[in-house]
């Protein structure tokens, strides 16, 4: 098991977020979370990636425990996430902006001086379709390539898990179809997945698993199949249950 998320409460002041989550994430896999809007989603990627404290249970990644550890030390483990909204460095070129994700992305294989890094980056650039906009500065890009951008940044850090934030998010339809092919390329490479996603064709296209939340607790956790016809899960997934 790559992911393990066992009984994870997050708090803000006198609402939980989350209650007592737990799911897992086995290596290779596309796994989908869903829920409405405040389900606790975004929430639980800020729990496993470390930007979140808990204020209960644990997150063990590879066996080991992650918890409380800091977001670099466990981007460095090898699980890394994109946001929701989206964060380049304002001032920076694209391939400068990925750059510092090979620099500070897996200890196990780190590039050593800044000249590997910069390969590095140009090769996630290449994979994501963004070598054309290498040098541009990354406020110039359009949403779509700032998208893939972030997918790129998380890439360069050598991930074996990316947790991916509405990385489709504001797309068009054949954006999105380029984004799914996409992420199938990422689960081609050994990468797992763990992506939060609207839309049901994007899930029904790329997840083994869906795991849904609801007022932050978990309502449905299997096949990605067995999920998409569940009344109570739909309804939840579209914001339409009681």
């Amino acid at each position: 098991m790559l992911l393990e998320v066992c009984d994870v409460s997050v708090q803000f002041g006198g609402l939980r977020a989350l209650n007592g989550v737990s799911f897992t994430v086995d290596e290779g896999e596309i796994v989908g979370l869903v829920g409405a809007n405040g389900a606790g989603k975004s929430t639980m990627v800020g729990a496993v990636s470390g930007a979140l404290g808990r204020h209960g249970g644990k997150v063990f990644f590879d066996g080991r425990d992650i918890s409380g550890l800091a977001p670099s030390r466990i981007a460095g483990m090898g699980l890394v996430r994109t946001f929701q909204l989206v964060q380049p460095f304002h001032g920076l070129t694209a391939i400068e902006c990925v750059t510092l994700g090979a620099l500070y992305g897996s200890m196990s294989d780190r590039p050593v001086g800044l000249a590997a890094a910069r390969r590095l980056a140009g090769e996630a650039l290449d994979f994501a379709g963004l070598s054309k906009v290498a040098d541009l500065a990354c406020d110039t890009l359009n949403a779509s390539q700032r998208r893939r951008l972030e997918i790129a940044r998380a890439l360069a850090a050598r991930p074996r898990l990316i947790l991916l934030d509405e990385c489709l998010s504001g797309l068009n339809s054949g954006e999105i179809d380029h984004g799914i092919s996409l992420v199938r390329a990422i689960r081609a490479r050994g990468i797992a997945v763990l992506i939060i996603e609207h839309m049901v064709r994007v899930m029904s296209a790329l997840a083994d698993r869906i795991v849904v939340l609801d007022r932050g607790e978990k309502i449905a956790d299997g096949p990605a199949a067995e999920v998409l016809t569940d009344r109570r899960a739909l309804g939840v997934y579209f914001g339409t249950a009681a």
